[in-house]
Formats: C-alpha cells, structure tokens, sequence
C-alpha cells in the first residue's frame, strides 16, 4: 500500500509570517505569483539555502538585473545539506559573482512592516546562530558570550520568500492509523479472553 499525501512548505513559526509579500515555494502558481511580485520589489530576501531557493534567485536574477537578492540560512554555506561545506563555498562564490548576497549563520527571529515613501517595507530581524568557541578553562568561562551569541540584527527587504523545506500531509494518515491501531488491540484483547474461557 502506497500513501502520497503531498506536502507543504514550512514556515518558521515567527512573528509576522502572514504578513503580505511573504511567499511560499510549492507549485507554478507561487512561482508566478512571486514573479508578479518581484515586478514592483527593490530588494527581496530568501529564507533558506537549498537547491529551490539558489534555483529561484537565480531566476529572479535574470528576471530583473537590478533586483538586490539576499539570502538567510543557518548554514555556514549554501547547498551544505546536499553537498558539503566545501562545495557549497564554491557555489556561493558563483551566486556572488551574479550579484548574490548572503547572510549566512542567522535565523529570522521575526518580521515587521512599516511605510516608507508609500511604499511597505519589511523589517526582518535575525538572530546569529554562529557557535561561540569554548574556552579552554570552563571555569573562567565569561557569560557575556551569550550576549553576544542572541544579540539580534535586522536587514530589510519589499518580499521575503520562504524556502526551508517542506513537511509531510500525513495528519490524516495518523489519524486513521491510530485509530486503527487502538482497534486493533482491543479486538485482539477481546479474543483472547474468549478463548481463555474456553
């Protein structure tokens, strides 16, 4: 028996996530609303560094020269999970040289708006998630390292797309999987103390 239950794209469970201008990558029709979008946008930022994300700011990069791209992720280098770390440097130069930034080693902590010139601006605060180097003595460890480790920034940007991976559609499928379960186990407790009695 085979289950394709489809999935859904995963959204950080942030402050400000269903802000307008804040999109999605699952079929055609994000795509072209992110293009009807990316029209009117100065300076968009992507979430996440795997090949959907790289692949969509390199559309956009040629859809519009003049677009300023920014990526956010949490890895110390793009496409890190697929390839490695060296591979992903290599890569990252490439993006760099058709004119992508990156901001790696954060995280979005969470998304404002305002209004500039009529026009909305999105304020993204990020948090670093780079790893404080451990002293060699513990015992002389100074606190004012995690200070520094959640001090948050912020970079602002017209659209944010997310792109950080996509989560099962199985709530049904564990639905009736439960259920069936339970049912299960009480069927078979009832037969076996029938045939106890016996």
């Amino acid at each position: 028996m085979l289950f394709c239950t489809g999935s859904t794209p995963k959204v950080p469970l942030i402050e400000g996530r269903n802000l307008p201008n804040i999109f999605t990558i699952k079929n055609f029709d994000d795509m072209a609303e992110i293009k009807a979008a990316a029209i009117k946008a100065k300076k968009i930022i992507i979430v996440g560094s795997s090949l959907n994300s790289m692949e969509v700011a390199t559309l956009l990069k040629k859809f519009n020269k003049n677009l300023e791209i920014v990526v956010i992720d949490k890895n110390e280098a793009p496409f890190q999970k697929q390839f490695g770390k060296e591979i992903g440097e290599i890569l990252k130069n490439l993006h760099e040289k058709n004119g992508i930034k990156f901001k790696l080693e954060n995280k979005v902590n969470s998304i404002s708006e305002y209004e500039k010139d009529n026009e909305k601006i999105k304020k993204i605060y990020i948090e670093s998630c780079k790893k404080e180097e451990n002293s060699e003595d513990e015992n002389t460890y100074d606190k004012s390292n995690e200070v520094k480790k959640n001090k948050k920034d912020f970079i602002f940007g017209d659209m944010i797309i997310f792109a950080t991976g996509d989560s099962p559609n199985n709530v049904f499928f564990n639905f009736w999987f439960n259920f069936y379960f339970i049912f299960l186990r009480v069927f078979c407790k009832k037969l076996l103390l029938l045939k106890m009695k016996r």
